[in-house]
C-alpha cells in the first residue's frame, strides 16, 4: 500500500539582467600608434532602452512511497515562458555596426523530470539490489522573436547556423545539404562528386536538443561488499563534427581508405563510385562515373550534412566495488569506519556518431552542437580509501 505521499504546486516570476556594457556604446583599447593611444567602436549598437528578462513558470508535482519504501517515484511537470530575451540581433553593415542589442524572444519551455527508486530483490541472506533511476524531456519553441523578425542567427561556424525560428524548436542547426532526388539519392555533378544546395545553403540539418536523457544506477551489497553501476545517456540530439570534417579533408580517418585500395590516384587504380544518381538528358540515372578518392573526401568539406550525426549515446559512466573493513581491523587502527574501493569512470560508449564522444561541450550557452576537434574522453580506474577516526 501507500506509505507515503506528497502534491506540490509551484508558481514563479524571476527576472534576468543583461550583461554589462550592454546599454551604452564603449569604446575598446586598441593597438597603440607610436606613443598615442588608440581606441575602436564595437560593431555591436547597444541599446539604452533594453528591459529585464522576465520568465514566468509553474509546475506541478507528486512524491510518492509505497510497500513501506520498497518502490517510490517523483514526478514534476513544468511549464515557462520567458519573455524579453536579450540577445543580438543582426542589422545592415550600412548603419557602422553588425548586430543590435535587443528584447527580441519570447521562449516556451515545458517538460517532465521523473525520478523512480526501488528495491528490485532482497534476500534473507543479507543480499539487496537496489535500483533508481531519472529520465527527462524538455519541448521548447519559439513563440515570437522582435517585430519584423522571423529567424534570428545565433552564431555560425563553418557555415552551419543555429537559429531561432518562429513557431519551431529553439537551438535548430541550418546548412548547405546532399541535392537529392524525389526518392532521397544523392545527385552527383558531371565529375562524379556530390552536389550541395549552395543556391540555398541553409537546409535544416536537425536540432542540437535532445528527445530524452535518461539514466539509472544499480546498487548490489551483500555483507561488506557492495557494487555501484551508473549507465546513462540521451536519445536524439544533432551534433556537427569538425574532427570529421578535418579527419576527411587530411585523410587521416579510416573511412578515407575507400577509394584507395588498390592505388592513391586513379591513373594507380584507385577512386570510387559515389552511391547515387546522376541527371541525363533530365532524367537520373545510376551514378558511374570515376572519382578520385581525394577529391571525393575534400569535396565533402562544403556540404555540412556530411559530417551531422545522431547524438544519441549511453555510457557506462561508473563502476564502484567497495569493501567495508572487519571490526577487527577497525579495532586495531582505532578509527570507527573504513572503506578500501575500485572506481572506474568512462568504461564504455555506445553510439553510431564515428571517432568522437558525442557528450562534447565546446559551448555551454545557446550555441550547442557542435564538437571542435576535442580530446578523447579518458577512461579513469583508480583506488579510494575511506577512513573515519
Amino acid at each position: 500500500g501507500v506509505s507515503y505521499g506528497k502534491l506540490r504546486l509551484g508558481w514563479a516570476q524571476v527576472g534576468n539582467d543583461a550583461d554589462p556594457y550592454q546599454l551604452l556604446d564603449p569604446y575598446a583599447s586598441d593597438t597603440p600608434f607610436g606613443d598615442a593611444p588608440r581606441y575602436t567602436a564595437s560593431n555591436r549598437l547597444r541599446n539604452y532602452n533594453l528591459k529585464p528578462e522576465q520568465t514566468r513558470s509553474w509546475e506541478f508535482g507528486a512524491e510518492m512511497r509505497f510497500f513501506e519504501d520498497r518502490f517510490g517515484f517523483d514526478v514534476t511537470y513544468y511549464n515557462s515562458k520567458t519573455f524579453n530575451q536579450i540577445v543580438p540581433v543582426d542589422i545592415s553593415p550600412l548603419t557602422g555596426f553588425t548586430t543590435k542589442m535587443m528584447n527580441a524572444g519570447t521562449l516556451a519551455n515545458k517538460g517532465i523530470e521523473l525520478v523512480l527508486d526501488a528495491t528490485a530483490l532482497s534476500l534473507d541472506n543479507g543480499f539487496r539490489w537496489d535500483v533508481s533511476g531519472t529520465f527527462g524531456m524538455n519541448r521548447n519553441k519559439v513563440v515570437e522573436l522582435a517585430e519584423g523578425i522571423e529567424t534570428l542567427v545565433l552564431d555560425t561556424y563553418y557555415g552551419v547556423n543555429v537559429e531561432a525560428r518562429v513557431g519551431e524548436r529553439y537551438g535548430a542547426m541550418y546548412g548547405r545539404k546532399y541535392v537529392r532526388d524525389s526518392k532521397g539519392n544523392i545527385v552527383v555533378g558531371s565529375n562524379g562528386q556530390p552536389l550541395n544546395t549552395s543556391a540555398n545553403p541553409f537546409g535544416y540539418l536537425g536540432n542540437y536538443n535532445p528527445d530524452w536523457t535518461a539514466g539509472i544506477r544499480n546498487r548490489f551489497s551483500w555483507g561488506p561488499f557492495s557494487a555501484h553501476v551508473l549507465i546513462d545517456g540521451q536519445m536524439g540530439g544533432t551534433i556537427y563534427s569538425l574532427t570529421t570534417y578535418y579527419g576527411r579533408r587530411s585523410g587521416v580517418l579510416i573511412e578515407t581508405l575507400q577509394g584507395r585500395e588498390k592505388g592513391r590516384t586513379i591513373a594507380e587504380g584507385g577512386g570510387l563510385i559515389v552511391k547515387g544518381v546522376k541527371v541525363v538528358n533530365g532524367d537520373t540515372v545510376p551514378n558511374d562515373i570515376l572519382v578520385d578518392a581525394q577529391a571525393y573526401w575534400r569535396g565533402l568539406g562544403p556540404i555540412s550534412e556530411s559530417c551531422v550525426f545522431d547524438a544519441t549515446y549511453a555510457k557506462l559512466r561508473e563502476i564502484r566495488v567497495a569493501y567495508q573493513l572487519p571490526p577487527a581491523v577497525l579495532n586495531r587502527l582505532r578509527i570507527s569506519s573504513g572503506e578500501v574501493a575500485v572506481v572506474g569512470r568512462n568504461l564504455a560508449l555506445w553510439t553510431d556518431v564515428p571517432h568522437i564522444d558525442p557528450e562534447t561541450a565546446f559551448h555551454s550557452g545557446n550555441v550547442q552542437g557542435f564538437e571542435y576537434s576535442q580530446q578523447p574522453t579518458a577512461r579513469t580506474i583508480g583506488f579510494s580509501i575511506l577512513l573515519t577516526p
